[in-house]
């Protein structure tokens, strides 16, 4: 599964791309939800995750292996630690599920 986020800061609004592919590369399952608010990009990072566990979850496409390139956001999630209090509900809701389905994983990916 890769997930992404968008900004659009001149009209506060957040884009979230969410695909699932199986073990071949064939997508499975993809979503594309926006939101209208004013978050830092870490925030958006965060949400992105959050959301693709989400949709993982309630497609039933579970286990997983999530690929992101946000290595900052995936370093809080991996060290259970995040200093910044917006970022901070996302990445303890983002453990509780990775908790709850220990067989799902983050892993950071490079774009390109």
């Amino acid at each position: 599964m890769n997930t992404d986020a968008a900004l659009n800061a001149s009209n506060d609004r957040v884009d979230f791309g969410i695909i699932i592919r199986d073990h071949t590369g064939g997508v499975m399952a993809s979503s594309s939800q926006f939101v209208v608010a004013g978050f830092p990009l870490e925030t958006t990072e965060a949400m992105a995750i959050f959301r693709g566990l989400e949709f993982a979850r309630d497609s039933g496409l579970l286990p997983c292996t999530m690929k992101s390139d946000a290595q900052g956001i995936l370093n809080l999630i991996n060290s259970r630690a995040a200093p910044f209090l917006e970022v901070r509900l996302i990445i303890n809701d983002i453990i509780i599920s990775l908790d709850s389905h220990p067989d799902c994983s983050v892993v950071f990916a490079p774009i390109g």
